[in-house]
């Protein structure tokens, strides 16, 4: 009897032990970004408010692969070096901004402004429900 208790406490412990990550309406989302310009981006960055995660290299017309962050939102501070040269879209105000919630996202970005060497989301592309959870 003792030995059976024993088990059932082993599988008990091993089941309440794999952790699934928990779904909430403010993530985690999986977020890519497109390159939209007929340039290369370098050590790209995303910054969603509450992380920031570098992305590497983005070639002309190509899109990088997902990262997780906890929360997105429909604007993100994304960075980039352009033949040497820093370009940004600048540090968005997300105070009463919507979470994009537990889906795959993808930004699609551009040159908005080269002389000020400024960057633009134009689009957030919906890419589905999230996977793997």
């Amino acid at each position: 009897m003792m030995k059976k208790l024993a088990v059932l406490f082993v599988l008990i412990a091993i089941v309440t032990s794999c952790k699934k990550e928990r779904l909430t309406a403010k993530g985690p989302t999986d977020v890519r970004v497109k390159n939209l310009t007929d340039q290369t981006f370098v050590n790209v960055t995303v910054d969603t408010g509450d992380e920031e995660q570098i992305i590497g290299t983005i070639e002309s017309g190509a899109v990088s692969s997902y990262f997780r962050f906890e929360t997105a939102f429909p604007k993100a501070e994304i960075n980039a070096m352009i033949n040497g040269i820093q370009y940004s879209t600048g540090t968005p105000d997300n105070t009463y901004e919507t979470y994009i919630g537990p889906d795959m996202i993808t930004y699609e970005v551009y040159i908005s402004n080269d002389a000020a060497r400024e960057l633009k989301i134009s689009n957030v592309v919906l890419d589905g429900p999230i996977q793997d959870l």
